[in-house]
């Protein structure tokens, strides 16, 4: 049973921003490092979620896209579903067909910061004049993303 996409969708636009200073809240560690960071490190792994969500962008493949949200974000996409009983993957459909996600799908990654439990990875893309970041946070071991590239 389809629902009303109108009013959810100008909710929508502000989801990943609105999961993202979520995940920007606190720090229990120190951390950091750049672009190119070893394997197995938490900088690298990050960057792995990152690069995951990125080309499930580029796919404009929302059930994989849901499989790299944290829990918060996972939430709010499925708010956006028009399917009864909601779904990540229909909001994320929905939010993808009325809105170009996936403009720039090759964003340049030019540092990753990680603090504890929490990830910024600062990207260029050619379509924005600034630069970009996108947000993560651990859960159960697993980086997703909480916030995906805002300025």
């Amino acid at each position: 049973m389809k629902r009303g996409v109108g009013r959810r969708f100008a909710v929508g636009t502000a989801v990943l921003l609105a999961a993202g200073a979520l995940a920007a809240c606190g720090d229990d560690g120190d951390g950091g490092g750049g672009a190119d960071a070893a394997a197995g490190t938490p900088e690298a792994e990050a960057r792995a979620a990152f690069d995951r969500m990125r080309d499930a962008l580029a796919a404009e493949d929302g059930a994989a896209a849901c499989g790299e949200l944290s829990e918060e974000a996972n939430r709010q996409f499925a708010g956006l579903s028009t399917e009864d009983p909601p779904t990540c993957a229909d909001g994320f459909e929905t939010y993808l067909t009325a809105g170009d996600l996936t403009e720039d799908t090759d964003p340049t990654v030019v540092a990753i910061d990680v603090r504890g439990n929490r990830a910024t990875v600062h990207a260029e893309l050619d379509s924005s004049p600034g630069p970009q970041t996108a947000r993560l946070v651990q859960e159960d071991g697993t980086w997703k993303v909480a916030s995906w590239l805002t300025d």
